[in-house]
């Protein structure tokens, strides 16, 4: 199997956006590996305060992280 490199393009103002919710998806996806025990409610409201967004900007983020393909953002 060949792998490709794919790229996609993403408007400068929408940048920092996308790169905003990638760092919560692997924060989430951190928490639930490291701390089981520990409720949804509780993740999202500690990231949340994190991130300086609200609880339904986090959840936001996660569905829209696991709903699309995965991506390594780059600057150039």
């Amino acid at each position: 199997m060949s792998k490709t490199k794919e790229q996609i393009i993403i408007p400068a103002r929408d940048y920092e956006k996308y790169k905003r919710w990638a760092e919560i998806c692997q924060m989430y996806d951190k928490m639930r590996k490291e701390e089981p025990e520990r409720s949804n409610n509780s993740i999202h409201t500690y990231i949340g305060a994190q991130f300086g967004v609200s609880i339904a900007s986090v959840i936001n983020a996660i569905s829209r992280c696991t709903e699309t393909t995965a991506i390594t953002l780059t600057r150039e």
